[in-house]
């Protein structure tokens, strides 16, 4: 049976995370457990959470947490004991991996738990409360894909026995692709490396010590992230730090464009005083765009400036929101409302870590690949149009040569233009309405690229309409964005989306300046496009 993830299910103290930890090990794949990432998420252990709001909201945040991880791929994880009892929990594990329930006797189960019975809400009453648990939930694991009895078997042999009834083969880390470095240069005597590459990681201290060493000494670094991607990436990052003689620590924010706040930029600030943190040191920007932003911006203004290194991890941060040093937060009347321009040091971008993204995610940050083939013209919108089965299979090569291109086209432009004061501006090219579509959806909603893939549909039928793109053009770029599986329309009021654009963060003097295409490869900037021009754009994508 073909699968995404292997996924451990079953009682408390039958050893899932144990053994998830060992086969994680063995097969080079990241090791996720549901209930340490609610823990972090919540800021506080699990007992706590059901004695301060009950049992209900711990499930809410069972169920959020199960979904954002069974949409990633090639991990391993273990759930909480209860997680397997909901229904949508498990038709979101089956459908994600392979389940494979760890079954063992209450008996040998209350000699595990009996020592830390207090700290489990479900086990208040004794041996009483775990058997009559086993027997209420024994049942519904009986429905996992595979059944392993573990009574009497030690955790390697459990191990051996998931990978030989799985199949599973170590992971492969993939070849090794060239590096790919650049260096930008800004007024000030400022300076910014871009390194891309596949299996870049393990080199990391290497690259900090270059850019950031000063006098012998080394900086003292804050990893800024999320739990999710603590557990996948954080972790190893921050012992290999470690290992090299660097002093690394870790502050985890909640996942989501919700939590991209000046509330949680205040925690990072908290974090980095309390660790005597100054200006010689470097927080480095673990994750997606969302992490990137505001882990930015807390560097760019703690103590007016501190060394910032960005380490994405999605291909939406790889190709375009670590580089070229926007940081931001968003506001509730709107998008990155509050940022500044803050270039980091280094920008380390290693395309290994993709292949764990969800599909989703993947697409998000294909979209601004298509958005730099449109400003670039033939070499990476011809590549976008006939590798896609390769770049939609992240084939190694194929795919560190579209992070390679996209990286160079925006460091080239920002180079030239770091403050968005001419044509950087190119680099909006479907964003001014992309962010208007975000914010009346409600951020985290509609996603990043999928916006900026409507705001792009919306400039093409709007210069269909005025003769200022052709046909044959205009079917081309539609026919890139269908082919990557960009939606189409969305169903948004169009004055609630008509009242964002008008809050657009780079209107100048009562008008915004709009990106419009004039053929592939050739963007005309304009503040002339009328409000029916805009409807008329906006009804194209569903607006009502």
């Amino acid at each position: 049976m073909p699968f995404k993830n292997l996924v451990l299910v079953g009682m408390p103290g039958s050893g899932k995370t144990t053994i998830g930890e060992l086969l994680a090990k063995r097969l080079g794949m990241p090791f996720l457990d549901t209930d340490l990432i609610i823990e972090q998420t919540a800021g506080e252990r699990i007992c706590d959470i059901f004695a301060r709001t009950g049992e209900e909201t711990f499930r809410t945040l069972e169920r959020e947490t199960v979904k954002k991880v069974t949409a990633m791929r090639r991990i391993i994880i273990a759930t909480g004991g209860g997680a397997w009892m909901d229904e949508t929990n498990r038709a979101r594990l089956a459908e994600n991996g392979r389940v494979v329930y760890l079954n063992c006797p209450p008996e040998v189960l209350w000699e595990r738990l009996k020592e830390s019975r207090v700290k489990r809400p479900l086990l208040k009453g004794g041996f009483e409360s775990l058997n009559k648990l086993y027997r209420s939930r024994h049942c519904q694991y009986m429905t996992a894909h595979l059944v392993l009895d573990t009574a009497g078997k030690s955790v390697k042999q459990t191990a051996g026995g998931i990978l030989e009834e799985t199949g599973l083969k170590t992971d492969d880390v993939g070849p090794k692709t060239s590096i790919y470095k650049q260096k930008l240069s800004f007024r000030g005597d400022r300076h910014c490396e871009i390194v891309t590459g596949s299996n870049l990681l393990k080199g990391l201290g290497t690259f900090l010590e270059e850019i950031f060493k000063e006098n012998g000494a080394l900086p003292r670094l804050l990893v800024v992230t999320n739990p999710i991607v603590y557990a996948l990436f954080g972790k190893g990052i921050i012992e290999g730090l470690c290992r090299e003689g660097f002093n690394a620590g870790v502050h985890l924010i909640p996942d989501g464009e919700e939590y991209k706040s000046l509330g949680q930029t205040e925690k990072v600030y908290s974090r980095l005083a309390a660790g005597g943190f100054d200006r010689g040191d470097a927080v480095l920007a673990l994750g997606g765009g969302v992490t990137g932003d505001l882990a930015g911006f807390a560097a760019a203004t703690y103590m007016r400036g501190m060394g910032l290194v960005q380490l994405p991890t999605t291909l939406l941060a790889q190709v375009d929101s670590s580089i070229g040093g926007k940081t931001a937060v968003n506001l509730s009347e709107g998008k990155n409302m509050v940022g500044a321009f803050y270039q980091p040091g280094l920008v380390v971008s290693d395309t290994r870590l993709l292949k764990h993204l969800s599909g989703y995610q993947f697409r998000q940050g294909l979209a601004e690949c298509v958005k730099y083939g449109l400003i670039e013209g033939d070499e990476l919108f011809c590549m976008l149009e006939q590798k896609k089965a390769a770049i939609l299979a992240r084939q190694p090569e194929v795919l560190a040569g579209v992070v390679e291109r996209c990286c160079r086209i925006k460091a080239g432009i920002v180079e030239k233009d770091e403050r968005e004061t001419g044509p950087r501006r190119v680099l909006n090219l479907g964003h001014t309405v992309g962010h208007a579509l975000e914010a009346a959806a409600g951020y985290g909603r509609l996603g990043h690229g999928d916006a900026v893939a409507l705001g792009i549909r919306a400039k093409i039928r709007i210069g269909l309409v005025t003769g200022v793109l052709n046909k044959r053009d205009c079917d081309s770029i539609t026919g890139v964005l269908d082919s990557y599986g960009f939606p189409s329309r969305v169903d948004l009021p169009m004055g609630k989306v008509l009242e964002y654009l008008g809050r657009d963060k780079k209107k100048r003097r009562g008008q915004i300046s709009f990106i419009m295409p004039k053929s592939i490869g050739d963007m005309d900037i304009t503040a002339g496009i009328t409000e029916e021009l805009l409807k008329e754009g906006l009804k194209c994508i569903g607006c009502r």
